[in-house]
């Protein structure tokens, strides 16, 4: 809500849709690599041939970002970018990526002839890292809460990003 609220003036045809993404459930700090997507109040051709920013608060293992960019992928966007408050880049993991994944164009590059292909980790990684154009802070190996993030539902509302004490995990 902050970077809406700092979207001043906002340019013409600028529109906030939002997309639940998770895949941890109840009281883990590690992903199930089972990742569930829900678009709220996204009708899909909304998205065909627009500009697309993804604002995304943790960038972790890569799991996530990737099924998302491939769900925009199937819905036509003219391009998709995304910008992240936090990088986790110590804890990517891309080795369980699928093989295909249907990327959409990135902002002010031309269609990537190969850009479903590259079953390969490092390939998927590679892949990744050119649509993370804007980061805030590269995050170290921690679990971290507050600011929109949380653990199991618990310190979203902080207005901070603290370090979650493993005995509250463990």
């Amino acid at each position: 809500s902050d970077l809406c609220r700092a979207v001043d003036p906002v340019p013409d045809g600028c529109e906030v849709h939002f997309v639940r993404a998770s895949s941890y459930e109840g009281k883990t700090t590690e992903s199930n690599h089972s990742v569930k997507l829900t678009f709220l109040g996204l009708d899909a051709s909304q998205l065909r041939d627009r500009h697309v920013i993804v604002v995304e608060d943790i960038v972790d293992t890569g799991l996530t970002m990737l099924k998302i960019l491939g769900a925009l992928g199937e819905l036509g966007p003219q391009s998709v970018t995304v910008a992240t408050l936090l990088d986790k880049v110590s804890r990517r993991n891309l080795a369980a990526a699928p093989a295909a994944i249907p990327f959409p164009p990135r902002l002010g590059s031309a269609p990537d002839p190969d850009a479903s292909e590259g079953a390969n980790g490092s390939a998927m990684e590679r892949k990744l890292q050119t649509y993370l154009k804007y980061v805030g802070f590269v995050c170290p190996n921690e679990f971290v809460v507050g600011y929109g993030l949380d653990f199991n539902e618990l310190y979203r509302t902080l207005p901070y990003i603290g370090v979650l004490k493993p005995e509250l995990y463990q």
